[in-house]
């Protein structure tokens, strides 16, 4: 018996629909953690930190970009207070 497994790749070593982290996100103000997605876009899965009244509050966030669009579509999926 002879079986072929195929592994979709966009080229940049990541797995086509696999989650992969982004590594250097302290570049990004307020941005602690970041993993991206490719999907029908790229879809990117951020951990946001904020400061309110002294008080730190951290949120998650999706957001979808389409960067073949003209103009770019960017499409904010979800935001909400983050539960860890």
């Amino acid at each position: 018996m002879f079986a072929t497994i195929f592994t979709a790749a966009n080229g940049y070593g990541t797995i086509v629909g696999g989650k992969t982290p982004i590594n250097d996100v302290s570049a990004n103000k307020g941005v602690v953690e970041a993993g991206q997605q490719i999907v029908s876009g790229i879809k990117y899965f951020l951990k946001i930190e904020a400061t309110e009244n002294g008080e730190k509050k951290t949120f998650d966030a999706v957001v979808l970009i389409k960067p073949w669009s003209q103009p770019e579509e960017r499409q904010m999926l979800s935001f909400s207070a983050s539960t860890q």
